[in-house]
């Protein structure tokens, strides 16, 4: 089923693009930039996949809701979160609580990912 996107959501999709582009793209993290909406190349690496994922785990509904990676999880989920911590987003290596920029980070990620649902 294709559902239509009017033009206020499309502008919520570019906004929350263009500002989860802008704070990788200052990592080099990504292979190019956001042209046009509907006529990007962008990719993600793995890496920037699983700090995205890690981003899906924040309750945003509450600032008591943190998030805890155990030592038993993917090493894949672990290094992402560690990077997530150095760039400023997260509180903890492993995990913890958002920053004030991994709430904004996270709020354009759960939207993104909600209008694409």
């Amino acid at each position: 089923m294709t559902r239509a996107i009017d033009n206020s959501e499309r502008g919520r999709v570019r906004d929350s693009l263009a500002l989860v582009f802008s704070l990788f793209k200052g990592e080099g993290i990504l292979t190019s930039h956001l042209k046009d909406y509907g006529e990007s190349n962008v990719t993600y690496t793995e890496e920037r996949l699983n700090e995205l994922n890690v981003l899906m785990q924040f309750d945003l509904n509450s600032t008591q809701g943190g998030v805890k990676i155990h030592s038993s999880a993917d090493p894949e989920i672990i290094e992402a979160a560690e990077r997530l911590h150095n760039k400023g987003l997260i509180s903890q290596k492993d995990g913890g609580y958002l920053t004030n920029l991994g709430v904004e980070c996270a709020e354009k990620v759960q939207t993104l990912y909600a209008v694409l649902s």
